[in-house]
């Protein structure tokens, strides 16, 4: 991928659907290597474990693609600072998809913001936790208890 950017310096979108999740260096040398990227999504990345939080991704976003107009990271593990650094990061976002980003409160006006920063907006529904009943804490630990093996 790093190979590959650094022979498109004039690239504008990168779409990146299902794929393997990326050391947050080749999103660096991207943003570097392209600077006239102005759309990028990057959906439903295979993480390892997508229950745990991790804004990676979003920092590395925020600091080496700062000329994006359209961001796309539908199922991310990003939290409320990782979308914060992306806002901070990408004054010029006009479209912005967090679909199922599972991590996301938006707390501390961090809704406002965006509704205000951002022309097209898609947020996520409720945290996937405020869907299982307590003391579960993931989707899989509910379905564990309920399921006999």
């Amino acid at each position: 991928m790093i190979k590959a950017a650094a022979k498109l310096p004039l690239l504008e979108t990168l779409h990146l659907t299902r794929c393997c999740t990326f050391p947050k260096e080749v999103f660096h040398e991207v943003g570097k290597s392209c600077p006239l990227l102005i759309s990028l999504k990057y959906n439903e990345s295979l993480s390892p474990n997508p229950y745990i939080p991790c804004n990676d991704d979003a920092l590395v976003i925020a600091e080496a693609m700062p000329g994006l107009r359209h961001l796309q990271l539908v199922g991310n593990q990003l939290t409320d600072s990782g979308l914060r650094a992306i806002l901070n990061g990408c004054p010029h976002l006009e479209s912005l998809d967090l679909s199922e980003c599972r991590h996301l409160y938006l707390r501390g006006g961090l809704e406002k913001r965006c509704v205000d920063q951002v022309k097209s907006l898609k947020l996520p529904d409720p945290p996937m936790r405020d869907r299982f009943p307590k003391p579960y804490a993931t989707p899989f630990d509910y379905y564990k208890k309920i399921t006999r093996y």
